[in-house]
């Protein structure tokens, strides 16, 4: 945290700069470290990230090579700080291939995005860039992948999202329908429950 907070400041408050390499890791550990946590408290899933993911984060201080993180700024009416977790899972040929969950981080003017393939690439372990599909890839000019790193990495990018436009990052398009409601717990179960 305190690492992280000299380089985070300035974004999360609206101002431009360039992230060198080592910036770009300091800060995509420390987006991982906050979606570990988050996730954590969220759920107990299998999915989860897992203990050796965790481990490279904490003691390797960077993200494990099953995460990508991008960057981005949004700007207009927002909320001080938001998170959000959205899952995929991606079909090829009618068969289940892989999952993906999006985790976003938003701080002001800052969005963080990490997102973990599952299962993991077989390059698991190295640094070297691993196949995010096309179509969930965000064009340069909205995001920029920090992890793995760029060059330098100016701040904010060309352009920027306005709220709509970080719901759609956070959820890639998951839609909910505006009736959807919980369900009540001292219901009955419905069938497809059964």
């Amino acid at each position: 945290e305190g690492d992280a907070k000299p380089v985070l400041a300035p974004m999360i408050s609206g101002r431009a700069g360039i992230l060198n390499i080592e910036e770009q890791f300091l800060v995509a550990t420390w987006a991982t470290k906050t979606a570990i946590v988050c996730e954590a408290t969220l759920s107990e899933h299998a999915d989860n990230f897992t203990p050796t993911e965790a481990g490279i984060t904490k003691d390797q201080g960077r993200p494990p090579a099953s995460v990508q993180v991008l960057i981005a700024a949004v700007i207009g009416r927002i909320p001080p700080m938001h998170f959000n977790a959205s899952k995929m899972r991606m079909y090829v040929n009618g068969q289940d291939f892989c999952k993906f969950h999006f985790y976003t981080i938003q701080m002001g003017c800052l969005v963080l995005q990490v997102i973990r393939r599952i299962p993991p690439p077989p390059d698991y372990g190295t640094l070297e860039r691993f196949a995010i599909p096309h179509d969930i890839d965000i064009p340069f000019d909205i995001a920029t992948c920090i992890f793995p790193p760029v060059g330098k990495c100016p701040w904010p990018p060309q352009k920027a999202l306005d709220w709509q436009g970080l719901e759609e990052l956070s959820t890639r398009s998951v839609w909910m329908p505006e009736e959807w409601r919980l369900r009540d717990p001292t219901a009955p179960p419905c069938r497809d429950e059964l």
